[in-house]
């Protein structure tokens, strides 16, 4: 199959070599200049990873969203550099391609991917289960929010933690805090009532809302 990917900087370089070692005929990597690196520091990244794995030869750079390079993809696949995946986009897709979101079907964010466009087009639109097993995104939540905390200056042994989450996460948050010491309070909002404090931190992992 051929593969419409990003090329980008540290770990996102993965997703174009990944998709090359998986056996894509041929994967197009579109990289633009932003905050976490130029496009020439994307397309060294995903080089090299790809140079290594010794799949280089699949690969393709590009700078552009075009409609030739859409119209060729039976994978495109919804990574930053190629948002947003608008209607025009989704006109451009050919039969039988699919957009596979890379992150929870809950997560999905209107302004990513155009869901209306897909279903009229019959493009399938893919979430990722990161629970499972061979996944296992959902284990780095603990701790990653333990790196925070400290990073921002705060114990978590014996520290009292106001977690705001009212999403899957929680689960995976507050297991984690409380093996590691601390005492954790949850509450779905900052709206709602919360519990008597003082609290050490407040952690937010709460959907993103206006």
């Amino acid at each position: 199959l051929d593969v419409l990917t990003e090329a980008a900087t540290g770990a996102f370089a993965v997703t174009a070599a990944m998709a090359a070692a998986a056996g894509a005929d041929e994967v197009v990597a579109l990289a633009i200049d932003s905050q976490f690196g130029s496009a020439e520091e994307a397309f060294a990244d995903t080089g090299k990873l790809a140079e290594e794995l010794g799949v280089a030869r699949a690969l393709r750079f590009i700078t552009k969203k075009s409609k030739e390079v859409v119209q060729r993809a039976d994978i495109i696949t919804n990574c930053r550099h190629l948002r947003p995946l608008d209607s025009e986009t989704v006109q451009w897709m050919a039969n039988g391609a699919v957009v596979p979101l890379m992150y929870e079907g809950w997560e999905h964010r209107p302004g990513d991917v155009d869901r209306v466009a897909c279903e009229a087009r019959d493009i399938p639109l893919v979430g990722t289960n990161e629970r499972d097993p061979r996944v296992g995104v959902f284990d780095y939540l603990g701790p990653a929010a333990v790196r925070l905390l400290q990073d921002g200056g705060f114990e978590v042994l014996r520290n009292r933690i106001l977690l705001v989450c009212h999403n899957p996460f929680q689960q995976y948050l507050s297991q984690h805090l409380s093996l590691c010491g601390a005492t954790v309070e949850i509450v779905a909002s900052l709206a709602k009532a919360l519990p008597e404090g003082p609290f050490d931190a407040v952690l937010v992992a709460a959907n993103p809302r206006q």
